[in-house]
């Protein structure tokens, strides 16, 4: 009688812990399920086409490109500062090849990239233009520090979590590039 009592409660014991196993395998085949919807990169005959948060990658990428380009255009014309003027220039340089590769990957995935900076970026720019001197310079300054600085925080971080070659490639010739720049405005900053 024990014996039968003994084997009952094992069964039971068994099928609690199948029952917690299978809800415990639902639950983690859920959360894989939703890692994997988030993160999926779906393959073609080109290569890997981007993922939804890739693609705001490129949609962002794509304005901060117009921002150091534009900034750095007027930056190169307006500064009283040679320097300055050269950063400017590195600005315009670097980003303006890099918008061309970027419109090239968005092409190929259709995705619609942005033609001029966003409203708030104009009326920064416009309220830049119409300085001259050295307040020119000082604004000129603080505000490509900041475009550059969320350049470079937003590739860096794009380029920790995306698994798409392309923009891994193209993050990885930019952010060098990115970092002289940063370097270089901290010496002129310094020297101010």
């Amino acid at each position: 009688m024990q014996l039968r009592a003994v084997k009952k409660r094992v069964i039971v014991d068994i099928i609690g812990v199948l029952a917690l196993l299978v809800i415990l395998y639902i639950e983690a085949n859920k959360r894989l399920t939703h890692h994997i919807n988030s993160t999926t990169i779906y393959l073609t005959d080109n290569g890997a086409h981007l993922d939804s948060a890739d693609t705001r990658f490129v949609v962002l990428a794509a304005e901060l490109n117009l921002e150091e380009i534009e900034f750095g255009k007027l930056v190169k014309t307006q500064a009283s500062v040679t320097q300055l003027q050269n950063i400017g220039a590195a600005m315009e340089n670097n980003f303006t090849p890099a918008a061309e590769q970027l419109k090239q990957l968005a092409s190929r995935n259709s995705i619609d990239m942005p033609g001029e900076m966003n409203s708030e970026k104009k009326e920064a720019y416009e309220k830049l233009m119409a300085l001259r001197g050295d307040n020119f310079d000082l604004q000129a300054l603080a505000l490509i520090n900041t475009v550059n600085k969320n350049a470079y925080e937003t590739f860096e971080q794009e380029m920790a979590h995306t698994y798409n070659s392309d923009i891994k490639k193209w993050i990885s010739t930019l952010l060098p590039q990115i970092k002289k720049e940063q370097a270089d405005i901290s010496e002129y900053n310094e020297k101010l």
